[in-house]
């Protein structure tokens, strides 16, 4: 089980507000999951700095075994020879703050979820699904990027179409078709699977991945 999420966000030559919406995203998402997280911030400015202007995370997640699994990612411009790097790479727009904040958490849980497969019990506490309790936000935001760490997400926003007539699709196309629907498979048990017996008796006749996860988006927007 993970015990605890340590981390520190660094960034030079740019506003200190960047390093601080990374790390709000970061924490944002794995609050939800556990109480002990904290990230640390490092900014540098002025000559300390150096010349590349960017920023990034660091994290690290204990596990209670004594198992540490860490992620890093960067977001820079570049600088060399004494060319500028903001007009070196002006037509590239970096991922912001948030979205790098967002990232770093799907790479680790993915990191994560691969040691789990790979024999160690490695899992986040598990949440409370009742149906007094269950919050579809704090829910769909944790499934959110579970499906992205597990590369499932592309199922979950937009439904399947397959042609009427198979034997018109050629053999990549086929491929692709099979790919999709193994996903969704994959997508639609994951969220069976996040549910309690009341949540999933609302959602069980779903054909598809999408449609249990939009079936739940509008029973609880419109209180259904």
């Amino acid at each position: 089980m993970v015990k605890r999420i340590r981390g520190i966000g660094f960034s030079t030559r740019v506003s200190v507000q960047f390093e601080n919406t990374m790390i709000h995203a970061a924490k944002g998402i794995f609050n939800r999951l556990l109480p002990d997280v904290h990230i640390f911030t490092d900014h540098k400015a002025g000559a300390q700095a150096g010349n590349s202007p960017g920023y990034g995370i660091s994290l690290v997640a204990e596990t209670i075994p004594g198992c540490y699994i860490s992620m890093d990612t960067t977001n820079s411009y570049r600088k060399w020879d004494g060319v500028n790097a903001m007009d070196a790479d002006k037509k590239k727009e970096l991922m912001p703050p948030g979205e790098v904040g967002e990232q770093i958490v799907s790479l680790l849980l993915g990191k994560i979820e691969a040691k789990a497969h790979g024999g160690e019990s490695i899992q986040f506490p598990k949440p409370t699904t009742s149906k007094i309790e269950w919050e579809y936000h704090h829910w769909s935001i944790q499934m959110k990027v579970l499906f992205q760490s597990q590369e499932l997400w592309d199922v979950m926003e937009e439904e399947i179409e397959e042609p009427d007539v198979m034997d018109e699709v050629s053999e990549d196309q086929e491929t692709v078709i099979q790919s999709l629907n193994w996903k969704d498979r994959k997508a639609l048990y994951l969220i069976y699977k996040s549910v309690d017996k009341v949540i999933f008796e609302r959602i069980f006749s779903s054909n598809s991945a999408f449609e249990a996860w939009n079936m739940l988006y509008y029973k609880h927007e419109f209180c259904l």
